[in-house]
């Protein structure tokens, strides 16, 4: 039977660090694959003659002996290959896990997820499939790069009104976040695009963010969210197209 194909995801942001602490606690071990082969050389053997001639009438005689090299025996070498799940790999596992485990451990359903939060204040797992957030640091598309050079980190939210950003600490704490859903800070250091975490002008995130206006844009997020009183927030560990 053949497995089923899963689409490739196409990652903006990979908490690596914290997958794998992820992974080590819901797998129960430090997963890696080691292989080995082993390859036998060619044998062969030594051997020889050796022939009596009579050299210079029949007083001298010669012992004439001849050798033919062929090396006997066997040379064993063993290979080894020892090779770790890359963090795309380890994700899909967990995923698949608490999956399993079900609700309350995972929702795939943002209300409820919520719901459940602020009712028994525990964070929970979230997996929100092709879910629409804004960027406010490019509502303004010529400034969303520069502003999230300057933080360090992208921003994301999602039900408040599509207004200006401003990169005062009170962003988040004004009136309208009552009408917040989640908000989400995902450090460019995680960006597999964003090297040594600057993100390019030109490059794919960037065009991306601005193509959109920083408004309803479809992401796939894991990660785990949490009540933060005025409003909820999610602390994420993978985000994809």
């Amino acid at each position: 039977m053949k497995n089923k194909f899963t689409k490739p995801q196409r990652y903006i942001y990979l908490d690596i660090d914290g997958i794998a602490s992820l992974h080590s606690q819901v797998m129960g071990c430090l997963t890696k694959e080691r292989t080995i082969t082993s390859e036998k050389n060619k044998s062969g053997k030594i051997s020889g003659k050796i022939t009596l001639n009579k050299v210079l009438g029949t007083f001298l005689k010669f012992l004439d002996i001849d050798v033919q090299p062929e090396f006997s025996g066997s040379k064993t070498s063993v290979v080894t290959n020892i090779s770790e799940k890359t963090a795309e790999n380890k994700l899909s596992e967990i995923i698949e896990s608490l999956k399993k485990q079900g609700e309350p451990t995972i929702f795939t359903n943002l209300e409820k997820a919520t719901e459940y939060c602020r009712k028994n204040r525990d964070a929970v797992f979230v997996l929100l499939q092709k879910y629409s957030v804004n960027a406010p640091q490019f509502y303004n598309p010529g400034q969303g790069v520069t502003l999230a050079n300057n933080n360090g980190a992208m921003f994301f939210e999602q039900g408040a009104p599509l207004d200006s950003y401003n990169h005062r600490d009170s962003y988040y704490k004004e009136s309208k976040s009552s009408k917040l859903s989640f908000m989400m800070a995902a450090s460019l250091k995680k960006f597999p695009s964003c090297h040594k975490g600057y993100m390019g002008q030109t490059g794919h995130d960037a065009v991306l963010f601005r193509g959109h206006e920083g408004r309803m844009i479809p992401l796939t997020i894991f990660g785990v969210i949490f009540d933060s009183n005025k409003f909820f927030q999610i602390k994420p560990y993978a985000f994809s197209l």
